[in-house]
């Protein structure tokens, strides 16, 4: 199902002699003022066989699969560029038993009906979600989503685009050479093995994962399992994700809290302070940055007897002794410009006044 783009349809309507003044004024006006002039493309929908195996290619587009309930009996395709529309000779969808195989790539032709666009209506440009004006790469790029039945087994090859890897698959094998991949699976019963095969590991993980292991051959991994080991085959979920410059997130269902700087990172002395004081929120917080770290380091503490608890404390000024209003304690600290305490200091160090007299 094809849709016309703004600029096509402003197009159109101007070789109405009678409106042609009045829908000029109004689509130069509306583009001016900040109104998205953005290409829907396309959408497909097939019938799901009983065991579905998709295969995705898409050079530097992003690639959304999404496994849920709520499409067994269907797979639907949708692809979409801030630029020139997708044909189906942009994007070719190709059916063969089980197998759906999916190739993205645009026909080079494609510039062309992109300038011829943007000649009839010269002041229609297309804006990227950021609200800037997309650059030609941009507006080259398709971006495709799938929608595939529970237990599909998916197999992904971009080399900028990103990945995104959501639901209930049985498989998901990824490749990408810089894009970022993201997969947020059911925990149940799952194997993953992330790699890395020509950078050190950047990644981001709601959950504790295994330690990063250097490869004989070159390179980065980290293997491991949650949930039931012991599990049925039809209950497994096998993550394969593999980049050769890109991060892998696991576990995040909004890219938005991911920290800009992933480089893993040692733990500060006022960090372990904070993990020794069993303070939940803030531990957790540190947990988010550096989950092995955190889990390492929690593991060299001896358990907690009982649960951290406010103890009751004395009135600060009520300082007087068991001796009466004679003598009163006093507490004094000497510190430096800097704030750091003096050491070494005796009671011929320090002079007590009261009312103007020396005590």
């Amino acid at each position: 199902m094809f849709q016309q783009s703004c600029a096509a349809e402003g197009a159109r309507l101007l070789r109405r002699p009678i409106l042609a003044g009045l829908v000029l004024y109004a689509f130069v006006f509306a583009c001016a003022g900040g109104v998205v002039c953005r290409a829907q493309g396309f959408e497909r929908e097939m019938d799901a066989p009983e065991q579905v195996e998709l295969v995705v290619k898409n050079r530097h587009g992003r690639v959304t699969v999404l496994a849920s309930e709520e499409q067994q009996r269907k797979v639907s395709v949708r692809a979409a560029s801030l630029g020139a529309l997708p044909t189906e000779r942009d994007v070719r969808v190709e059916r063969e038993g089980a197998r759906i195989s999916i190739n993205v790539e645009r026909e080079s032709s494609a510039p062309a009906a992109a300038a011829a666009s943007a000649a009839a209506a010269p002041t229609a440009v297309a804006v990227g979600a950021e609200g800037r004006a997309a650059t030609a790469a941009e507006r080259n790029r398709i971006d495709v989503t799938v929608r595939v039945p529970l237990r599909a087994r998916v197999r992904v090859e971009t080399e900028a685009g990103a990945v995104d890897i959501v639901g209930g698959v049985a498989s998901a094998e990824v490749q990408t050479y810089t894009g970022t991949i993201r997969a947020d699976v059911p925990l149940e019963a799952l194997r993953y093995d992330f790699r890395w095969t020509l950078a050190r590991p950047r990644f981001y993980s709601e959950v504790e994962l295994e330690k990063v292991k250097q490869k004989r051959g070159g390179g980065y991994e980290i293997s491991g399992r949650f949930g039931d080991k012991k599990a049925k085959r039809e209950e497994r979920i096998e993550l394969d994700l593999e980049t050769a410059r890109g991060v892998i997130l696991f576990g995040v269902s909004d890219e938005a809290s991911v920290p800009t700087d992933l480089r893993e990172r040692e733990l500060t002395e006022s960090a372990r302070a904070i993990i020794r004081s069993g303070d939940e929120d803030l531990t957790e917080a540190i947990r988010r940055i550096a989950p092995r770290l955190v889990g390492d380091y929690a593991k060299t503490l001896p358990p907690r007897e009982t649960a951290p608890a406010l103890a009751a404390r004395r009135d600060p000024f009520n300082v007087k002794t068991r001796l009466g209003d004679t003598l009163a304690r006093l507490q004094a600290s000497v510190t430096d410009r800097n704030g750091r305490a003096i050491a070494g200091l005796t009671a011929k160090d320090f002079v007590v006044v009261e009312d103007g007299e020396e005590r």
